[in-house]
């Protein structure tokens, strides 16, 4: 990819050169402009750490990416994009959470930030994804279960994901939507009937809780992330 763009987004206008990224806020139309060959990749990221106040400064602003991150994400990005079955597999939340990771990870190495997670921490966190991803579909499952699965304590439990900014509820409920999101982009007629049964497959407990969980995820990317790359 060569030369620069012009980048603009709502009352953000900044100029990307090759192997930046920009992170913006909200949900906003991003436009580019450039005279010369250029390519974009545009991640909505749910990487909660992300929205973190100690990240605010570096939003609206180019970061430049290391050699080592720039291939790893427009790799993956290339791969994603060009294989669409990953996006309906069924290891596609987890697909998604190392992309967002990926990008967290470039953002941290990109702004000398750290992640704020002990090794201790770091185990618990990785357990309890684990579990999560053993169990999600099992509408029964909730923090509590999490908890007594690892031999914690809630407040031992809350804390790994607290450093990365996010709450165990939440950790579970965005497994359950990146499933239900895979059976939707693939269901084109979405009645009653559907909606239950996607529900049930993600491991919500009726159709209404699916529905007030995306509301949910609505409102949080109302306010996430997200990052350009060029």
């Amino acid at each position: 990819m060569d030369g620069a763009a012009d980048i603009a987004a709502g009352q953000t206008s900044l100029r990307l050169a090759p192997g930046e990224m920009v992170l913006l806020a909200g949900d906003e139309a991003v436009r580019t402009e450039s005279t010369a060959m250029w390519a974009r990749y545009e991640w909505r990221l749910t990487a909660p750490a992300l929205q973190q106040p100690r990240f605010a400064v570096h939003f609206g602003h180019p970061l430049r990416l290391s050699p080592e991150h720039y291939a790893l994400l427009t790799t993956m990005s290339n791969v994603v994009s060009t294989r669409m079955g990953f996006g309906v597999s069924s290891g596609s939340g987890m697909l998604q959470e190392a992309l967002a990771s990926a990008a967290l990870a470039a953002v941290l190495d990109a702004t000398d930030e750290t992640e704020d997670l002990s090794p201790s921490l770091s185990r618990i966190l990785q357990e309890a994804r684990d579990v999560i991803e053993k169990r999600y579909a099992d509408d029964s499952f909730d923090v509590a279960a999490l908890a007594a699965t690892l031999h914690l304590s809630m407040r031992h439990l809350r804390r790994p994901f607290a450093a990365v900014g996010t709450t165990p509820a939440q950790a579970i409920e965005e497994r359950r939507l990146a499933a239900a999101d895979a059976v939707l982009d693939r269901t084109p007629a979405r009645g009653r009937d559907t909606l239950e049964q996607v529900a049930k497959a993600a491991g919500f407990s009726s159709a209404r809780h699916l529905r007030d969980a995306l509301a949910r995820r609505r409102r949080r990317r109302r306010v996430a992330p997200r990052s350009l790359a060029r």
